[in-house]
């Protein structure tokens, strides 16, 4: 049924992506925690509804849109106020091509902390630099091998939004989008003709030619450093405060923690960590 939701603004690319990550998700087990980075506005929370999901971002106006979701936290990706290895499964998807590629790597450290040992670790990766140009897979892989080093094993690493499917969305999909007016046997050609696009590239391997993103889904290894913390609630994974007990309410209204003395502040229930 979410799939269907997912194919409203139909292009090849985002496909491609979808095909992977339902496929992946299904791995996750119900009522487990999965942390959301970046999660824009929510738009994977239907994927795990079934899931205590977190989301995630740094725009407050954007965490605000998300409805009837419990646990909304305002954090930037590289300083995450989660405690090591709190969460079963950690995704952010689209998310790095936002970054400077020299502040990747603390970015993918800084999430993949977060995810406890078995747990999963899925995300999305641009191949190209911060200035634009294009940049070989096997240099983006051999960074990530540095970082992750040992912690994770590989459960699926590919190459999407080859050539043909970013013709098919530099033409087709942008005259689709113009047309005020779209008859359901052109809605319907135009879903047609983009799976049969998307099929093409994924099953043919075509989409290793002149691709522009990564997909990777990695499994935690056992984690001789994991924190030992019993991760009962969502509180419990918070690195500051470890419990709302351990928060000081100052005459500001806001919020101070005891032990470590940063400081939040809730706003429309949404916690905001003051970095």
């Amino acid at each position: 049924m979410f799939y269907k939701k997912y194919t409203r603004t139909l292009n090849p690319i985002k496909q491609q992506f979808f095909y992977y990550f339902f496929k992946d998700t299904k791995n996750i087990s119900k009522n487990s925690w999965v942390a959301d980075i970046a999660s824009y506005n929510g738009m994977n929370a239907d994927i795990f509804k079934y899931h205590n999901y977190v989301a995630v971002d740094k725009d407050l106006e954007i965490l605000k849109k998300i409805i009837n979701q419990k646990y909304i936290v305002r954090a930037d990706i590289l300083h995450l106020p989660f405690l090591l290895g709190s969460f079963d499964a950690v995704v952010s998807t689209n998310t790095l091509c936002n970054l400077k590629f020299s502040e990747r790597p603390q970015a993918l450290e800084e999430l993949g902390r977060l995810v406890k040992s078995g747990g999963y670790f899925i995300f999305t990766i641009p191949l190209w630099d911060s200035g634009g140009e294009k940049v070989r897979f096997e240099e983006i892989f051999k960074q990530i091998s540095n970082i992750m080093k040992d912690s994770f094993e590989i459960k699926r690493i590919v190459v999407y939004g080859g050539l043909f499917s970013q013709f098919y969305n530099s033409v087709i999909t942008k005259w689709f989008k113009k047309r005020e007016k779209r008859s359901l046997f052109l809605s319907r050609l135009y879903m047609f003709l983009t799976l049969m696009v998307s099929s093409f590239e994924l099953f043919f391997g075509f989409s290793k030619f002149s691709s522009i993103s990564a997909y990777l889904c990695l499994r935690k290894k056992n984690d001789q450093t994991a924190s030992g913390h019993s991760f009962d609630d969502f509180f419990s994974r918070l690195a500051c405060p470890v419990d709302k007990s351990d928060l000081i309410k100052l005459a500001s209204g806001k919020f101070k923690c005891k032990f470590c003395e940063r400081e939040f502040v809730e706003q429309e229930g949404i916690i905001n960590l003051l970095i």
